[in-house]
């Protein structure tokens, strides 16, 4: 199940129409905006911001970030890098605070299985753990204290495509999102990650854990569905979910299968795609389907990265039709207050409209938890995964 990507250049280029001019002086960079924009400074500081020697891309081509052409302005150095196999990063001796470790060496392994054991074996210092892990972590106390439980970056949730019958109901939409007990798909099926009650995900900000409009409640959620229209009603009789097809897709929508049954008294057929078809469907709203599965990711450290990018009615990356003019008007004001307060209070009011209005089901937050060596130290763990963090801080010592 592939959280949300378009194109991230697209995607970039789509949050940067508020620029209107950028001028270089000297070492100095200047961007002129068309409208206020205080979640700019959190683009900038995206990957996506960050300049390059034009020469160098010239010089490159289309293989400009490899070692011998790629020239950074972080902490480290790209000093090799071999395809499929390990990237090594060395101490920019030019950065204005020094790193701590000389070299860093991220190893590139496609199997979680010889990755975990080339941990175990003391070849890597941090590793990140699969649900498949839990079971031989928790039975060794040395990996168990080894553990890192870091915030994940995503929120997953079921999709109403809010154009399509049975969707187009609001009691429809309240009802499958109160029906299922999150807690229950935590501990029975992913193992990894949080319930999640509302769209931006913990470490984000506008994270809002007061908003419980569409906790699990199943007595609510058959009154909502019997408020439905008889149109609605009847359109329940054919709907199914759609869904990028895997074995461990499949073993997740049949517990959502079983979970409306017992709920809510209905019969959701199951519609595996291929996962290319499936990202088609998914990419504008005449064609997703009326009920579907996907998640979304922070780019950056602001609300409007969630709710203006992905529910605004104008959204070039919206999924599900949702157009509520009063949202709309949220977000769009919170995208231009400068005052920090203002806006965090615009974009909760949106943020607990989109719940009530149940476009989506939040389903869960991912984590990311992780082994981490005890001679690993200052390695922090962000929402954004480490690479958001401070790379001059982590060190290691003397291995025991």
């Amino acid at each position: 199940m592939d959280p949300k990507k378009d194109d991230p250049a697209k995607l970039a280029a789509a949050k940067a129409t508020f620029l209107n001019s950028i001028k270089v002086t000297g070492n100095d960079i200047s961007f002129t905006l068309t409208d206020q924009a205080p979640y700019f400074n959190s683009i900038a500081a995206l990957w996506v911001g960050v300049p390059a020697r034009e020469d160098m891309v010239t010089k490159g081509a289309e293989k400009w970030t490899e070692p011998a052409t790629y020239i950074g302005n972080g902490p480290f150095i790209l000093s090799e890098w071999k395809h499929n196999e390990k990237m090594v990063f060395t101490r920019n001796p030019n950065f204005r605070t020094p790193t701590k470790l000389a070299k860093w060496t991220q190893v590139m392994i496609n199997e979680g299985a010889v990755a975990f054991a080339a941990y175990r074996n003391n070849e890597l210092d941090v590793y990140g753990i699969a649900a498949e892990d839990l079971r031989t972590i928790d039975a060794d106390a040395d990996l168990k204290a080894q553990r890192v439980d870091g915030p994940g970056s995503c929120t997953f949730y079921i999709g109403f495509n809010t154009k399509k019958d049975p969707f187009t109901d609001k009691n429809v939409r309240v009802a499958f999102a109160k029906s299922f007990d999150r807690d229950a798909y935590i501990n029975d099926v992913i193992k990894i990650g949080k319930p999640a009650l509302s769209f931006i995900t913990p470490g984000i900000p506008g994270n809002d854990p007061g908003d419980t409009f569409q906790k699990f409640d199943a007595t609510a959620a058959k009154a909502a569905l019997a408020q439905a229209t008889p149109a609605a009603q009847a359109a329940l009789a054919g709907v199914k979910i759609t869904y990028a097809s895997s074995a461990r897709a499949k073993t997740r929508l049949e517990w959502f299968q079983n979970q409306w049954k017992t709920n809510l008294g209905l019969n959701v057929g199951l519609d595996p795609v291929d996962s290319t078809t499936y990202t088609q469907l998914v990419k504008k709203p005449d064609t997703t389907p009326a009920l579907f599965l996907l998640g979304w990711c922070a780019d950056y450290y602001d609300q409007q990265d969630w709710l203006t990018t992905v529910f605004h009615s104008q959204s070039t990356v919206t999924r599900v039709g949702y157009n509520n003019p009063a949202f709309d008007k949220l977000v769009t004001d919170g995208d231009k207050e400068p005052d920090l307060k203002k806006r965090d209070d615009l974009y909760q009011q949106a943020s607990r409209l989109l719940s009530q209005d149940a476009p989506a089901a939040w389903i869960y937050y991912d984590a990311n938890p992780v082994l981490q060596k005890p001679w690993v130290k200052s390695y922090y763990l962000t929402s954004l995964g480490f690479e958001e963090a401070r790379f001059v801080d982590p060190y290691v010592t003397k291995k025991t």
